[in-house]
């Protein structure tokens, strides 16, 4: 196994390989971390970069100008969802997770996933994408930006 950083804590450097990097993404991941971490997270992940490096998360990020639609849009995507799993398209999370459990590849890594977060997440949160990019500001980057959108979903990178 490769070496794991917890991100919830401030020492998760120490168990890079080096301390320079040309970028950093993250998917999906950073919405289980409390804010005031997140914020935290975002300038450590910043010192980890060459300068002129680039970091880009991925998240569920609401638009703070187009909250009716993106509720609209949110309503859209959960009876989508809705529609796949009543006609057997699609899984249920249980049953995806048991899925990737049995998987013998991922299954290993399913469980050492477990042994990290034993408990449930203690947090979840759905920022505006302001906030996102008035961290990254906050944290020191030269240039912060949203690079993609996608519905309730879009990516933001910060420069250094």
């Amino acid at each position: 196994m490769r070496p794991v950083a917890d991100l919830r804590a401030s020492n998760w450097v120490e168990v890079l390989p080096r301390r320079d990097y040309d970028a950093v993404l993250t998917a999906t991941a950073l919405h289980w971390i409390a804010l005031d971490r997140l914020a935290d997270l975002y300038g450590e992940i910043r010192q980890v970069l060459r300068p002129g490096g680039v970091f880009v998360n991925v998240d569920y990020m609401p638009d703070d100008g187009l909250p009716g639609l993106t509720e609209m849009i949110g309503q859209r995507e959960r009876a989508q969802w809705a529609a796949r799993l009543s006609v057997g398209a699609d899984l249920p999370w249980e049953a995806w997770w048991g899925q990737v459990g049995k998987d013998p590849s991922l299954g290993p890594l399913l469980e050492h996933r477990r042994s990290i977060f034993a408990e449930d997440h203690p947090t979840e949160h759905t920022p505006r994408i302001s906030w996102h990019l008035d961290a990254l500001r906050s944290a020191g980057y030269k240039q912060a930006g949203s690079i993609w959108r996608r519905g309730r979903d879009a990516a933001v990178a910060g420069i250094r």
